[in-house]
């Protein structure tokens, strides 16, 4: 006990804020792909590694799982670009290989180094009818066979796919479930779970290797508090390694967006309600964290899309709510009840999808722009360099399109000058990484592990929005 509150007093004096520049975030709006129509449509986001462009999924009322990107990735299932008015790709349908109940499923996306992205598809229910999948790709590789009835995925930072099934934390009561899967700066994993059909408490799990890779577990909820659906929750660490969870008390109309996060101080999980909806409701919330102490989340109240930070760099850190749009360019509706996807760009800027009322377009919010691919950056690794050159001269010798830099369907010499164009030799890619028995124990090792984490983080520039 005694260090217990000895660590407590160290993180509270590590916790001091560092020097920042307030940004203003200045939304900018682009069209993405389409949804077939879907009552309350869902899509997930994640950042590629080595990119500042997205790979977005999205579920329909055609029951499959489809994904979008800004140029095509290898796949069986491969799809023309989505119209003149954007250089965006469907890059593949029914990736999950089967039909999925696109009224019950809820989505969570995930990236990873080097280049991979990967969506889990998943239900509230644990009955054997609903379905769970987690689907991966990479740029070059295109898609993987699906993994089926896994619950949750995330990558290290190896960039090793860590997933997550109801046998994952030892002893799991029967008829609970997992919702997610978290990796911690520091390597240990997080876990939340909650009975299936029921309801009721949740459950934060974690594995640290302070305490010998052993599972320990804690409940969420405090005393009188409502509880959350499972489904919903998103598990998020941030850069100090201290875990968040944000999701609905309800899956229906008049529901809140409830945000959980654990704090050294107090050595406690404290609650906030971001938002409250009457009809329709909030049809699913989406959370991730960037490497410079924000954590964010975004979600539609009743057709407003809506952006919340978390800035774990100030003394008494709460959550701010804004508002990001409530009308596309031109005057068109967003979908009044549907799920969102949110990710964070390599430079620490939160990128959010999400559904046109009438057009069942899907749109991206971002700042700044997202940028495409380099002309002459052939193997899509963010610059143009000798590397691109190898790749241009055996495209070129063996007459393919692999460095295709115009878009014209071969490999020529208006490529090489493409290239030359924009040569800027590097010394190598720049990646990002976007990408728990007894509760005192875990408690105590919580505290000891956001203490060691912020403790030995330098002073950096972090963004107050």
């Amino acid at each position: 006990m005694k260090l217990h509150w000895l660590l407590c007093g160290i993180a509270c004096v590590a916790l001091s804020p560092f020097a920042g520049v307030a940004d203003e975030i200045s939304w900018t709006f682009q069209r993405t792909g389409f949804i077939n129509y879907a009552q309350k449509p869902q899509t997930a986001l994640a950042m590629r590694s080595n990119l500042n462009w997205p790979v977005i999924f999205s579920a329909d009322y055609n029951n499959q799982l489809s994904a979008y990107s800004l140029f095509s990735v290898p796949s069986p299932y491969d799809q023309p670009a989505q119209g003149p008015r954007t250089n965006w790709h469907r890059i593949g349908t029914n990736l999950t290989q089967g039909f999925i109940p696109s009224d019950e499923v809820y989505l969570q996306a995930t990236s990873g180094s080097p280049d991979g992205f990967a969506v889990s598809v998943q239900t509230q229910h644990q009955s054997s009818n609903m379905f769970n999948a987690v689907v991966r790709g990479t740029s070059f590789g295109g898609f993987q066979t699906p993994l089926l009835d896994i619950q949750a995925a995330k990558f290290d930072g190896s960039g090793n796919l860590v997933t997550a099934t109801n046998d994952t934390p030892p002893g799991l009561t029967y008829g609970h479930k997992v919702y997610d899967i978290a990796k911690s700066p520091l390597g240990d994993t997080g876990l939340i779970s909650q009975s299936a059909d029921f309801g009721g408490a949740v459950t934060f799990w974690q594995k640290t290797r302070l305490l010998g890779d052993t599972w320990l577990s804690t409940p969420l909820n405090n005393p009188g508090e409502s509880s959350l659906f499972g489904a919903s929750l998103d598990l998020a660490y941030d850069s100090a390694s201290r875990p968040h969870v944000v999701g609905l008390n309800a899956s229906q109309e008049f529901n809140s967006v409830v945000a959980y996060h654990f704090d050294v101080v107090s050595g406690g999980w404290l609650s906030s309600t971001l938002d409250t909806a009457s009809y329709p409701g909030i049809a699913d919330v989406a959370t991730a964290a960037n490497d410079q102490g924000i954590v964010g989340a975004a979600w539609v109240n009743d057709g407003t899309l809506k952006y919340a930070l978390f800035d774990g760099n100030q003394p008494n850190p709460q959550w701010t709510v804004t508002t990001v749009a409530n009308f596309l360019p031109g005057g068109s509706a967003i979908r009044e009840a549907q799920g969102v996807g949110l990710a964070f760009d390599r430079l620490g800027l939160p990128v959010i999808s999400f559904v046109a009322e009438q057009s069942n377009e899907i749109w991206i919010a971002y700042d700044p722009p997202v940028t495409a691919p380099i002309a002459g950056d052939f193997n899509h690794d963010g610059f143009v360099d000798g590397d691109d050159l190898d790749i241009w001269k055996t495209a070129f010798a063996g007459a393919t399109a692999s460095a295709d830099a115009d878009g014209d369907g071969d490999s020529d010499g208006a490529d090489f000058l493409a290239w030359q164009r924009n040569f800027a030799p590097s010394s190598g890619a720049t990646a990002a990484n976007v990408a728990v028995p007894e509760p005192l124990s875990l408690v105590s090792s919580l505290t000891a592990i956001v203490a060691i984490a912020v403790a030995s983080r330098r002073p950096r520039h972090c963004l107050q929005l």
